[in-house]
């Protein structure tokens, strides 16, 4: 599997990755260093080394071949900004305090 930007930038890492061969081993990764590093480099942020960031990947199974094993980055980045109860539910009447119960 050579080197691809087109399939890096749909989150595919240049990794060949099958069901490991024997019972202990879960998946076998394979993968040419240097386009490794080249892809590795490409996904720093503003081009600049940080010793903080982390790159996360998901192995996963291919729909159409279960047999098939493929890994791609994880770009979820959680939502940070709190959003209150009155925001979620911006209809629901105010609660009083002379409820019945």
């Amino acid at each position: 599997m050579g080197y691809d930007k087109k399939k890096s930038d749909n989150n595919f890492m240049p990794v060949i990755c099958k069901e490991g061969s024997q019972d202990w081993i879960v998946i076998e990764r394979a993968f040419k260093l240097e386009e490794m590093i080249r892809h590795l480099e490409s996904l720093r942020v503003n081009g600049e080394k940080d010793p903080e960031q982390w790159v996360n990947t998901q192995i996963k199974r291919a729909m159409k071949d279960p047999s098939k094993v493929y890994e791609s980055l994880n770009t979820f980045k959680p939502d940070k900004s709190k959003v209150s109860a009155k925001q979620h539910m911006p209809d629901r009447e105010e609660v009083s305090d002379d409820l019945p119960y």
